[in-house]
């Protein structure tokens, strides 16, 4: 009898959750022996090692253990297991044991698991959002239509692709384009209506408002994209935060709870007290949005975007090989844009939880569903 996705899920969670458990204690106790047992100890040296150089090491291996406990942490300390690994077949090979060396190989098979699995805690959350949207198809649809939806950042290279599979969507009633400028590829489209606007003025807060009146979704594509290294804070913070921030409130003022933010991967509020000034911009950008207070907040952040006119090639091959668990990866432009329809098809009506957060697996998941 073949499993249902619900108990695939579930499955792979309990077998995630044991090996997990077994990986954090069985490294803990590991770097706690060599740190406490002097004959473990005198092997490593013996094999060349500096003393220093084996206690740093089992301290690692301790560390990397704690750290893939936590979910915020996980994907560090599971890559440290990696090179806690790679060491560990050096140290083998050193000392002439090549059986040991292989057995270690095969080893690495385990963090490799983890990144693809994702931590326990995450899959459960996805179960059970899934969970919730899972009810009979012949007599009820969680699917919400006839959104009137709109949009700002349009005329970005995202922007365009999401209002394009908007507009290609059942979801998608009556699409607004808010900008400086209008697209000229969506001019003939009897569902797109587009607004263009000073957005630096003073009132442009009071403009989003009156404009989005009676719409139920609001999107944002908003980015400067690859002229960042060319461009002052402040010249960032007007674009990312404080024109987004008048936009978020606008939308939130003229009734709208459902709001679907593109941001980039990693990005947490944290960030805005980031060193790096790009990541303080990203981290003010994500805590902006934040702080409306939106019912029902998608944020999407994806890793590298391919499919478009200004990812090269090779590093398109080159991202491939990331695992999606990463974030890092790649995605293509299509993919990010039916991932913003998806969440309004499958996830908007019955989101319970008021901020979602969607990086390369879990848009790709979205989808195959």
């Amino acid at each position: 009898m073949s499993m249902t996705p619900t108990s695939k899920a579930k499955l792979k969670l309990y077998v995630t959750l044991a090996l997990l458990t077994f990986a954090v204690i069985g490294l803990s106790v590991m770097g706690t022996r060599t740190l406490l047992d002097p004959d473990r100890l005198d092997l490593f040296i013996r094999l060349g090692f500096a003393r220093a150089a084996v206690l740093a090491w089992a301290v690692y291996t301790v560390l990397g253990a704690l750290l893939m406990a936590h979910p915020r942490t996980y994907v560090l300390g599971n890559v440290m297991l990696l090179a806690n690994n790679v060491f560990v077949i050096g140290v083998y090979v050193k000392g002439g044991f090549l059986g040991s060396a292989v057995g270690e190989a095969a080893a690495m098979l385990l963090p490799l698991f983890f990144l693809w699995a994702g931590h326990p805690y995450a899959q459960w959350k996805r179960w059970r959002s899934s969970a919730r949207t899972v009810v009979d198809r012949g007599s009820e649809n969680p699917r919400r239509e006839s959104m009137k939806i709109i949009l700002l950042g349009g005329s970005g290279e995202v922007g365009r692709a999401v209002a394009r599979a908007l507009v290609d969507s059942e979801v998608c009633s009556h699409l607004t384009l808010l900008g400086r400028s209008a697209v000229t590829s969506l001019d003939n489209e009897t569902k797109v209506e587009q607004v263009v606007v000073d957005t630096g003025a003073d009132d442009f807060e009071s403009v989003v408002q009156q404009t989005a009146q009676g719409h139920d979704v609001a999107i944002s594509c908003l980015g400067i994209g690859s002229g960042t290294r060319t461009m002052t804070e402040e010249q960032m913070l007007a674009v990312e935060v404080h024109l987004l921030g008048k936009y978020a409130r606008g939308c939130k003022a003229a009734g709208i709870e459902i709001f679907e933010l593109l941001t980039a991967v990693g990005v947490r509020e944290g960030w805005a007290d980031s060193r790096i000034k790009a990541f303080r911009v990203m981290g003010k950008k994500y805590k902006t949005v934040l702080d409306v207070g939106f019912e029902k907040l998608a944020i999407f952040e994806p890793g590298m975007i391919v499919g478009n006119a200004h990812t090269p090639r090779w590093m398109t091959w080159f991202t491939a090989l990331i695992p999606d668990a990463l974030g890092w990866g790649n995605i293509h432009l299509d993919e990010l844009a039916q991932a913003f329809v998806a969440h309004l098809e499958k996830r908007a009506a019955t989101q319970t939880d008021p901020v979602l957060n969607y990086r390369n697996q879990e848009m790709k998941r979205l989808l195959a569903e």
